[in-house]
């Protein structure tokens, strides 16, 4: 049988790294970005004096929007369920957002094999 690639802008799940323990873990459906889906995010963030790419705000925003597709088992402090919708993103904690907008950028990043290929 042949080998049977799987499309990079396919959504899969992410468990944050504080739950990566827990039995009742929250599912986030990430993506990575397209091309120029990266490319618009690239836009906005700034090199750092190493030459690394640094990202914060608006350039961590875009890709969340662009990349965080879904969630399952999201809820409020009362236990009901958190509908997954762009206006429900602003009820994430900041820090699981930049773990979230960070885990979608590296998942868009080429490896190293993918770089020899090109």
């Amino acid at each position: 049988m042949p080998t049977i690639t799987i499309n990079k802008t396919t959504p899969s799940s992410y468990v944050l790294k504080a739950q990566k323990e827990e039995s009742d873990q929250t599912q986030f459906m990430i993506k990575p970005l397209t091309g120029l889906e990266h490319m618009e995010v690239l836009a906005l963030a700034d090199a750092g004096d190493q030459g690394q790419m640094i990202y914060a705000g608006k350039s961590l925003k875009l890709a969340l929007m662009f990349g965080l597709k879904g969630w399952e088992n999201l809820c409020d402090q009362d236990g009901k369920a958190i509908e997954f919708n762009r206006l429900n993103i602003d009820l994430l904690p900041p820090l699981d957002l930049h773990e979230i907008a960070q885990e979608i950028l590296t998942r868009s990043e080429l490896t190293s094999t993918e770089r020899k290929n090109s």
